[in-house]
């Protein structure tokens, strides 16, 4: 396994249409593209492709990447912009076709029965709230698979037992083979790598007020980060 490309270096391969640099993007931030938006709507899977599609294009725009370090913008706020601007487009497009079909055919007698179905309304939820549930998540799996690479094997599958699948300190002892002492080491020794790591990719973000280190994730996320897997739909490509 590779380690994980810096967010620079990984810019800077897609800034100068890299292919594989462009599919270690696409890996990067799909997840969290679709994550972002299943909690704002109920999108369909072929929904999500959609908007996966749009976001990607937009991002690389006319055969080049429209993303500019030099404008000043950070990539976090740049990028959140674009997905919430192709979420909410896709959102609005998808009723304005509903409302469409469901428009009544005029009846002769004047008594047309039901009416025409109203748009449903925006959802006003903040997108921000989100947008930053699943940024965090996002540096916590980049980190996560970035500590896995090093420390030793048994180390992170003990902190892994311990502190991502909450099973007690004894069973995960006679899981690793390890004593007691020892697995709390692990753990220790995983956490404080595992903050540093994350506080280096906050950096990069230019930003250091982000919850990601304070706590491990909810008990509902650890699953997910433990294995770092997202369903997303077939992937699609902009660079042709």
């Amino acid at each position: 396994m590779l380690a994980p490309t810096t967010r620079k270096t990984l810019l800077a391969k897609v800034a100068v249409g890299d292919a594989p640099g462009w599919r270690e993007f696409y890996d990067t931030y799909k997840g969290m593209v679709i994550a972002v938006a299943r909690r704002r709507h109920s999108f369909s899977e072929p929904d999500l492709a959609g908007i996966i599609q749009n976001v990607m294009c937009a991002v690389y725009h006319e055969g080049r990447f429209a993303y500019d370090l030099a404008r000043g913008i950070k990539f976090r706020t740049w990028f959140c912009r674009i997905v919430q601007n192709k979420i909410n487009d896709f959102w609005r497009e998808h009723y304005s076709r509903i409302k469409v079909l469901q428009e009544p055919t005029p009846r002769s007698s004047g008594d047309a029965v039901g009416g025409v179905a109203e748009e449903p309304e925006f959802p006003d939820d903040p997108f921000a709230a989100a947008w930053d549930t699943e940024w965090c998540r996002h540096l916590l799996v980049t980190a996560l698979a970035q500590l896995r690479l090093e420390v030793e094997a048994s180390t992170y599958h003990a902190f892994e037992l311990v502190a991502l699948q909450e099973k007690n300190v004894e069973d995960a002892a006679v899981t690793t083979g390890m004593t007691v002492p020892n697995v709390y080491v692990c753990k220790s020794r995983c956490m404080k790598k595992l903050t540093g790591i994350v506080r280096s990719l906050e950096k990069q973000e230019g930003r250091s007020d982000s919850p990601a280190c304070k706590i491990l994730p909810s008990p509902a996320n650890k699953k997910m980060m433990a294995s770092a897997v997202y369903a997303v739909p077939k992937p699609v490509s902009c660079l042709e």
